[in-house]
């Protein structure tokens, strides 16, 4: 076999185990979110709907519904290098149950699952 035809093969294989590869993480990642939101989504909805009753009451009821899964609070100052601070899992380990609606401007909530604290973030229009 000629040098050239070799190299396509090669690249056509790693191409094929690349697509591979990606396609299988998309799957494992949809299945886990599925799967994180079936269990936690009315547990999320409620602490949310109460920490919006007691903080944004001007806002009246308001329909929540799921966004998807983000793993860490990015809203956490916590560098990537310091283990020892006691936020270091909440900035970079436990899921989050993302929620959003629209009544008078975008409401979001953010649900840790592992704390089960709600973050509520209200822009106005």
């Amino acid at each position: 076999m000629r040098r050239p035809t070799l190299r396509v093969v090669v690249f056509v294989t790693a191409t094929l185990a690349g697509a591979k590869i990606w396609t299988q993480d998309r799957f494992h990642q949809s299945i886990y979110d599925d799967a994180l939101i079936a269990a936690y989504q009315d547990k999320a909805v409620s602490t949310c709907q109460r920490e919006l009753k007691r903080n944004w009451a001007r806002l009246g009821d308001v329909r929540l519904s799921p966004l998807g899964i983000r793993i860490g609070n990015p809203n956490t100052s916590v560098a990537l290098w310091d283990f020892d601070n006691p936020l270091w899992n909440v900035r970079y380990r436990h899921p989050q149950l993302l929620l959003s609606a629209e009544p008078q401007g975008e409401v979001g909530c953010a649900f840790d699952i592992v704390a089960g604290l709600a973050d509520i973030n209200v822009t106005p229009r």
